[in-house]
């Protein structure tokens, strides 16, 4: 719900920009009609750390619970709906986010498929497939795998979407 006015990979004290009132008419919107479902991406997207850059992995449990609390309220007011999807900058986190997010009613987390669970399985985990480049492959795999209801989950950022960010693809995204 909020960004660093800085360099998000700048652990020092920085300015936070809220989430423009244009975005959170947009999350709105594709909420109401069922086209996204919006998910907690961190308080600030700011690392507390020099190396290896993250938000929340390494601070004490009741600062990353004062942080996923203060982040869930600020993007649950900007877009009138409960937010229960969690997921982290930097895919990072540890067992302390964990517990935190237990605490304040989370039920998803989305990150990498190599972090931490929780060993109560009160947290569904849905690590993501692919990035955008790889989405082609992703899909073919998953419709030749037999699978009745197959899951691709994208990580993506605004900046690889074309709109934000025509020079990152070639004439071959309008293909087909």
């Amino acid at each position: 719900p909020l960004i660093t006015a800085g360099e998000m990979s700048d652990p020092t004290p920085q300015d936070l920009l809220p989430l423009s009132a244009e975005k959170a008419a947009l999350l709105r919107s594709a909420l109401a009609d069922g086209t996204i479902e919006v998910g907690l991406h961190g308080y600030s997207h700011q690392t507390h750390r020099a190396a290896p850059l993250s938000e929340f992995a390494g601070l004490p449990l009741a600062a990353q619970r004062e942080r996923l609390a203060l982040g869930k309220a600020a993007l649950e007011q900007a877009i009138d709906a409960p937010v229960t999807l969690f997921i982290p900058p930097w895919n990072t986190y540890d067992r302390a986010t964990l517990d935190a997010l237990q605490e304040l009613g989370f039920n998803t987390l989305s990150a990498q498929v190599r972090g931490e669970v929780a060993p109560d399985g009160a947290l569904d985990y849905v690590p993501f497939t692919c990035y955008p480049a790889d989405l082609r492959a992703a899909l073919d795999l998953a419709r030749a795998s037999g699978d009745p209801a197959p899951l691709v989950v994208v990580l993506f950022h605004s900046y690889d979407l074309i709109e934000a960010n025509p020079d990152l693809y070639g004439a071959e995204v309008f293909d087909d």
